[in-house]
């Protein structure tokens, strides 16, 4: 039913100016959420923001959207510039529910979002794609440069085929590098 709010449209990744990628790690009960800008081309930082708040929400598995995407949309707000489309790391349509956080942020943004994801949370792996129980394509696998697997998603406003595009323009040697630098950003924010 919540996959029904999602939407899936074409989003030209050379169109594409400003990636943000997002992150939350948590500390003592609380959670931090750091949303990184990157320039699409040089995937140099051009901002970043960083909020920390006490937890809400319980962790209960497979719906960790509920507790993070509010914090993760609070970050990406506070960025001074707005981002053409956003990484998130975790699932988009490739959930169990077909509503994982990247649709979460999505939809509660109403921007363009992108899901990736370290491991495969649903579906059946088929050469580079992950299918549902239809045999439908719902993920893309793609590489880092160490051959490490990520699991590429729709979240919201963008085709697979565009999300996969923009995800391998950003690629690094340990992952989409907006994710990298949120992660780092926020293990950093917790050690504070």
């Amino acid at each position: 039913m919540m996959a029904r709010l999602v939407r899936e449209e074409p989003l030209n990744p050379s169109e594409v100016k400003r990636i943000a990628g997002v992150d939350v790690a948590y500390v003592n009960g609380s959670a931090v959420a750091t949303a990184v800008l990157l320039s699409a081309w040089s995937l140099a930082l051009i901002g970043d923001s960083t909020i920390r708040l006490e937890v809400g929400i319980p962790y209960i598995p497979g719906l960790l959207g509920f507790r993070e995407a509010p914090l993760m949309a609070r970050a990406i707000r506070g960025l001074r510039e707005e981002p053409d489309v956003i990484l998130v790391d975790g699932h988009g349509l490739a959930h169990p529910r077909r509503f994982g956080s990247a649709c979460h942020l999505g939809v509660i943004l109403d921007k363009p979002t992108i899901g990736v994801a370290k491991a495969r949370l649903y579906g059946s792996e088929s050469g580079e794609h992950v299918l549902d129980g239809s045999g439908n394509p719902i993920a893309r696998i793609i590489h880092d440069r160490r051959g490490k697997p990520y699991y590429v998603s729709v979240g919201h406003r963008v085709t697979l085929k565009d999300a996969a595009e923009i995800v391998r323009l950003c690629m690094g040697v340990h992952g989409p590098q907006p994710l990298r630098m949120a992660h780092l950003k926020a293990r950093e924010a917790c050690r504070i």
